[in-house]
């Protein structure tokens, strides 16, 4: 949601240039304008999927997050998409605003500043607990199965008895 107020007020500043027409105001209009949908779709997403799992307990919770994995994870994917298209704009605000030379200054900026973010990224998710505890990250375990991969289907009032009752690979037991 704060995004959204950025993303907002970045689409009704001024144009980078006198004329609104000219191309590059056009294509800031462009990245702004796509940037705060983005922002508005992740953030409608994110309120929806919190309005269905806060009244469930942890093991309907985990149970609905498993079922709708991809609606969990595509708000934060869409939010990477608008960081991406804000900064866009900025690029270009700032080559419309300054010149070339400043223009330039932002491209390298911003761009070490995504390496950065992306670098990050990467170290974090290979962190693997050196304490060796069984609770380095059940969710992450059952939730692996899912990724990268097509949609289980065959949801049945079965599999989910079976995962209420806890049994690890229930993901395997489906309905053919």
């Amino acid at each position: 949601a704060l995004l959204l107020t950025v993303a907002i007020a970045m689409m009704q500043a001024d144009a980078p240039q006198e004329n609104p027409t000219r191309m590059l105001s056009q294509w800031y209009l462009y990245f702004s304008l796509t940037s705060s949908i983005f922002c508005l779709q992740s953030t409608l997403r994110s309120v929806m999927l919190m309005i269905y799992v806060e009244p469930l307990d942890a093991q309907a919770s985990f149970m609905f997050i498993c079922q709708y994995l991809d609606y969990f994870g595509e708000p934060a994917v869409v939010m990477m998409i608008a960081c991406a298209n804000m900064l866009s704009a900025l690029i270009i605000w700032v080559f419309g605003v300054y010149g070339r030379g400043a223009g330039l200054v932002a491209v390298v900026c911003c761009f070490y500043s995504v390496q950065q973010a992306i670098l990050t990224f990467f170290y974090l998710s290979a962190f693997k607990n050196p304490l060796g505890y069984a609770q380095e990250s059940r969710y992450k375990e059952a939730v692996d199965s899912f990724l990268g991969k097509e949609y289980p289907g065959g949801r049945t009032d079965e599999y989910f008895k079976r995962l209420k009752e806890g049994i690890k690979d229930a993901h395997l037991y489906r309905s053919e």
